[in-house]
């Protein structure tokens, strides 16, 4: 039995989907205007891992996870490179899809983006106006009237009343004193926009979730989840813009995972304190990140420190020697007993609201186990396989650059000697794909592959 926190109940409540044996799920995405940090990487992870074991436990996952890709952070970026919005969002989902695939995150079934759902979204809004929900500024943007909607707050445990004095105490302008939020608002003078019945704009940034994922999964589907900042404003406005129109419950279960923190504070990127996938990938095998991130319970705050992912990686290096020497017997029937019941825990660990914390440390208790017993390899790899540790075996050879790569490579070092460092970025990005990190030093450029 698999049993899940809801953030909305506050326990853990167990697994029971809507239409067995298949599972909905939707993760939030990210907004594609730079590359992702460790916090993203860990929210990925841990929706990866709950995807893994619940396939493994015998579901059918279709697993939605958006692009926002119209936004004022990707119109102000696009403006300061002076080059088109795709430029900037093609960028930088290319180096989400490579970073996911370092770290051995499966993809979604689908990756829809708000800019290719604008009818959608169009419909959503007229829909909300029709039922009361939503009204029209006298400026011209639509807003939803969190007023209309009697459970406003529950997901975050916030008192509606409260909310809306604070609201008012921080209010920047007097025409928006209460919590009411954009659904539709229009475009500035050279700003992007689309055709709407209430004039040229662009949709905020709730609405677009909501709509996409009522288009791909239906007005009521199993798993919703992301960081715990977004439990409010974000989710709790998708709650209550997806039941104001259909009346039912959105979302069985509500999964958010905690922050990662660095020296005790809160990562992100507006506090400029991120530390990117890619400045991971240069310094240690991904494997050990994602060995890393699985060492947490996903629920807990992650203390990001380099010597924790240095340990990490130390401890990687235990399982991966200990998995080069081969099995030179078979174990008894008691033996095996105990084998079976160790893999046992490790299940019962996920079962537990995804305990990978508990379920690494079986695996290392399994390590401890073959290195007295001297066999228990299969099921230490079957494990390592579940969590999706993937690492190749150290040789003493580093292979050749490919040709394909030595072009890429002079490609690059042609675009940094004309300072085009858009185009060396791009560059290195497209090498990484090809398993190659590239590190870029005072005395010169260097090169390695990937460590599994």
């Amino acid at each position: 039995m698999i049993q899940l926190y809801d953030t909305l109940h506050q326990e853990k409540r167990e697994f029971k989907p809507l239409n067995p044996p298949a599972v909905s799920m939707y993760v939030c995405g990210v907004t594609v205007y730079d590359v992702c940090h460790i916090g993203h990487a860990r929210a990925y992870v841990v929706f990866d891992m709950l995807k893994r074991h619940l396939v493994g436990a015998g579901y059918t996952v279709n697993h939605i996870q958006n692009f926002t890709d119209i936004d004022d952070k990707i119109i102000r970026k696009a403006a300061e490179q002076d080059v088109p919005i795709t430029t900037i969002t093609e960028r930088y989902t290319q180096t989400f899809f490579d970073d996911m695939a370092a770290l051995n995150i499966q993809p979604a079934n689908h990756y829809p983006k708000a800019t290719e759902h604008m009818a959608e979204i169009i419909a959503l809004i007229e829909r909300l106006l029709r039922v009361g929900a939503a009204f029209v500024h006298a400026n011209g943007d639509v807003l939803f009237s969190t007023a209309a909607f009697d459970g406003y707050g529950k997901l975050s445990k916030k008192v509606l009343d409260d909310l809306e004095a604070g609201h008012r105490e921080t209010a920047h302008s007097i025409e928006s004193p209460s919590l009411d939020f954009v659904l539709w608002k229009q475009s500035k003078p050279g700003e992007p926009a689309w055709p709407s019945p209430w004039g040229p704009g662009r949709p905020g940034w709730h609405i677009e979730c909501s709509a996409m994922a009522m288009q791909y999964l239906g007005e009521q589907i199993d798993i919703h989840g992301g960081g715990e900042d977004l439990v409010f404003p974000h989710h709790e406005n998708e709650i209550a813009q997806c039941e104001s129109c259909t009346g039912k419950p959105f979302v069985q279960y509500w999964i958010h995972n905690g922050f990662v923190t660095l020296h005790r504070q809160k990562m992100s990127k507006s506090l400029n304190n991120t530390i990117t996938i890619r400045d991971l990938l240069n310094t240690v095998d991904p494997g050990a990140i994602r060995l890393y991130l699985l060492r947490t319970h996903y629920r807990t705050p992650f203390q990001f420190s380099w010597d924790g992912l240095e340990e990490t990686r130390r401890s990687l290096h235990k399982l991966r020697a200990c998995l080069a020497d081969p099995e030179t017997q078979e174990p008894t029937a008691t033996q095996a007993t105990e084998l079976d019941h160790l893999h046992q825990r490790f299940t019962q660990a996920l079962d537990d609201d995804i305990n990978t914390a508990m379920a690494v440390g079986v695996c290392f208790e399994i390590l401890r186990y073959i290195q007295t017993q001297g066999f228990g390899r299969r099921v230490l790899q079957n494990c390592l396989d579940y969590l999706g540790i993937v690492y190749a075996m150290e040789t003493s050879e580093t292979p050749a650059l490919p040709a394909v790569c030595e072009a890429l490579m002079a490609e690059r070092e042609t675009a940094r000697s004309q300072k085009d460092f858009a185009r060396s970025d791009q560059l290195r990005d497209e090498l990484l794909t090809h398993g190659i990190v590239v590190k870029d030093a005072r005395d010169g450029t260097t090169w390695e592959w990937v460590k599994g």
